[in-house]
């Protein structure tokens, strides 16, 4: 029993990784937008509640990046202290 929960945290901090990583990807493709966004918004090309709103969306995706390590970082955790080892995180 003890193994099948085991098993089944490192399928599911793996998983979470793996998004972790797609949303690092697509952070960086949000940040370049924004860029290009803003600089239409300053020669007037758009209106600045266009900006803000992907401004907005940026700082959802970090938060939930952030929030993705911290949980991963718990579940990794509970794992060694499971199998009787030290908690050490290196991503």
């Amino acid at each position: 029993m003890k193994v099948t929960l085991l098993s089944g945290l490192i399928c599911a901090i793996q998983a979470e990784y793996n998004l972790a990583e797609r949303t690092i990807e697509n952070e960086q493709y949000w940040e370049a937008t924004l860029k290009l966004l803003q600089s239409q918004q300053e020669v007037g090309l758009l209106r600045e509640d266009v900006v803000i709103d992907a401004q907005i969306g940026l700082v959802s995706k970090k938060q939930l990046l952030e929030q993705t390590r911290f949980k991963q970082q718990l579940e990794y955790a509970v794992l060694q202290k499971a199998v009787g080892g030290n908690w050490k995180w290196t991503p």
